[in-house]
């Protein structure tokens, strides 16, 4: 919402936390947070937490919507960072989004 698109949460458990209307079509986002420092840039953990790390397949999501320690927030497509565990941050600023309110 914050980058101007309508949000919509999914009725039943899924892999993807949003759906998201785009001038592209919807968009299947799954989000995570980090409060997690690597030297200078914040390290985000892409997978699961639930029992055995698993890693987002481009069949089941988009996007990642990434929220920062800095509250900066990034929207990474999965195609970029798929079959990835962790990603830092500081290799993606081109992902970064700029809010439009």
């Amino acid at each position: 919402m914050l980058c101007g698109n309508d949000v919509s949460w999914p009725l039943e458990p899924s892999r993807y936390d949003l759906l998201v209307s785009t001038v592209t079509g919807i968009r299947r986002v799954q989000v995570k947070t980090t409060r997690t420092r690597a030297g200078d840039s914040w390290k985000v953990y892409l997978s699961t937490t639930r029992g055995e790390r698993r890693t987002y397949d481009p069949d089941e999501i988009d996007d990642f919507f990434i929220i920062d320690g800095d509250l900066n927030y990034y929207l990474i497509p999965v195609a970029v960072v798929g079959g990835l565990h962790a990603i830092h941050l500081n290799a993606y600023g081109r992902y970064r989004q700029v809010s439009v309110i």
